[in-house]
């Protein structure tokens, strides 16, 4: 019955892509399929349930006709509905479209997907350059293996793009990732709404921390650096905004903060919170901090934070330095973040040209509607099989 009612929806006379989304990523699960519809396209997007509730529902409502969810699990393990891939024929299904857009290297539906004699494109989502040698074989292997199946390989970055190519042997086409800057901006909301949104006190000096709580997300080198910044500024606030947690690595992190003398400077905010209202947590940042040991581009939480025109800090890893360019200041250790942290706290004019720099290079560069153009180019030079 579903099946009907969705074939029924794709009987009009424009391209009709099939959307795999990855994770609750709701810059690009959604707002992209959004940018990508507007352009006179018909899009089914195959998502699970918590992706939907933390900001799909804000796209879909504005595009419900050309951008149409259809859920194959929940997206929490505990509560998963995953039997709906097993009895809906998905195969079949998939037929129906132009192109086939894939995103989950692992996901028992992108094997089924790969099968169909449909264009497809695959994107990968991460970066090969914190593996072992063992580790990069397994990969490699199911790359390689996808790439074979597939008309057109992507990565978010340049920088992941080489990864590949060095362990992997072959060479994917790059697209960056982007942001929607109709919600991520410095206008929309005034750093006193955000503070008074999200309870802080309109002095404090802030830095936030936004992302999964785990080794690779390296909190603990935010946290390391933090005693050396408050040996010179008491009246500061760390504002860790965590999204999934890998439970052994969070009790460290706890563990860290009480045995640093920290528990006064650090305020951990652990839940989901919607897409939309993280421009609470950027827009009351003095500073944003982003520690990550490797990333497909930048990530997409650094570059909310600068579309939303806060000054940025981060390692000098992975593609990180390929998304930020000059608009941030890059560090390689520790105490050198302490040091740039105080140093933007105490200029003005550094953290005023840094704000500046970080919104204009996501206008310039990184927009989600630029993003979306190509990606509709890459559909139509597949789907016309050039």
């Amino acid at each position: 019955m579903a099946e009907q009612r969705i074939t029924h929806l794709l009987n009009w006379r424009v391209m009709k892509i099939l959307f795999q989304t990855i994770g609750v990523l709701v810059q690009y699960n959604w707002a992209l399929p959004y940018y990508i519809s507007r352009r006179g396209v018909k899009l089914v997007n195959l998502t699970n349930a918590m992706s939907y509730l933390m900001g799909g529902y804000h796209y879909h409502l504005k595009a419900p006709k050309s951008l149409i969810p259809f859920f194959l699990d929940t997206g929490i393990a505990h509560l998963s509905f995953k039997y709906v891939e097993n009895i809906f024929p998905i195969e079949r299904f998939a037929t129906n479209f132009d192109v086939i857009h894939l995103n989950s290297p692992n996901d028992s539906v992108t094997w089924k997907l790969l099968k169909v004699d449909v264009p497809k494109l695959f994107v990968l989502h991460g970066s090969l350059d914190i593996i072992d040698e063992r580790k990069s074989k397994t990969a490699c292997k199911r790359l390689e293996e996808i790439n074979s199946r597939v008309d057109a390989f992507v990565t978010a970055s340049y920088h992941a793009a080489h990864t590949v190519k060095n362990f992997c042997g072959f060479k994917p086409i790059v697209i960056h990732h982007g942001v929607d800057i109709s919600i991520f901006n410095p206008f929309n909301v005034s750093r006193e709404k955000a503070r008074e949104k999200l309870s802080i006190p309109k002095d404090k000096k802030v830095i936030v921390w936004v992302g999964r709580i785990d080794p690779i997300k390296n909190l603990t080198m935010m946290i390391n650096a933090l005693p050396y910044v408050v040996r010179e500024e008491k009246d500061v606030l760390l504002l860790v905004k965590g999204r999934a947690v890998e439970r052994t690595y969070f009790q460290k992190i706890l563990t860290s903060i009480k045995d640093l003398d920290l528990t006064k400077y650090v305020r951990l905010d652990i839940k989901w919170t919607a897409n939309m209202s993280m421009i609470y947590y950027y827009r009351a940042a003095d500073i944003y901090v982003h520690t990550s040991l490797s990333e497909a581009f930048g990530s997409l939480t650094m570059l909310e934070a600068m579309a939303s025109g806060v000054p940025i800090i981060a390692y000098r890893r992975s593609s990180i330095p390929e998304a930020l360019g000059d608009a941030g200041l890059l560090v390689e250790s520790e105490h050198e973040l302490a040091e740039k942290i105080l140093e933007v706290l105490y200029n003005n004019k550094v953290k005023t040209e840094l704000s500046r720099k970080s919104y204009e290079r996501v206008l310039r560069n990184f927009r989600i509607e630029l993003t979306a153009e190509k990606y509709h180019r890459l559909y139509s030079d597949l789907s016309h099989g050039t």
